[in-house]
């Protein structure tokens, strides 16, 4: 990693639908160092081994063992992530959801599709 890199705050992107990963990588690849992963096993693997200044989290998970809410409540468990800040995504969003996401233990909430400059407004609110 070059030194450039280095000074960049580190996001995890938990997300399954490799479409929507690429989109979010090119919104946020010239600010942030952003690795990605495609389930919240993966999630929990990689926060185990690496630091990250914030995870965008995916709400559905489509498929796998574990969603956005149970990858969410694990990851808090995990030394030194109990205060990283996590964002619910979700493209099913429906009137109530961000409050609802926020009661479960995100910090915040963003519906997809998203623009660029809505994920990062709500990133730098949070970093």
């Amino acid at each position: 990693m070059n030194e450039v890199q280095s000074n960049k705050s580190k996001i995890l992107v938990v997300e399954d639908d490799p479409i929507t990963s690429l989109v979010i990588e090119k919104f946020l690849n010239s600010e942030f160092v952003i690795e990605h992963v495609l389930s919240g096993e993966a999630a929990l693997e990689k926060v185990k081994q690496n630091s990250y200044d914030l995870i965008l989290m995916d709400i559905g998970l489509n498929g796998k063992q574990l969603d956005g809410i149970q990858t969410l409540n694990l990851i808090r468990n995990i030394d030194g992530y109990k205060n990283i800040p996590i964002i619910a995504q979700t493209a099913f969003a429906m009137h109530g959801d961000d409050a609802k996401y926020i009661a479960a233990g995100f910090d915040a909430y963003i519906s997809k599709p998203f623009t660029k400059n809505e994920l990062l407004s709500k990133i730098k609110e949070l970093i």
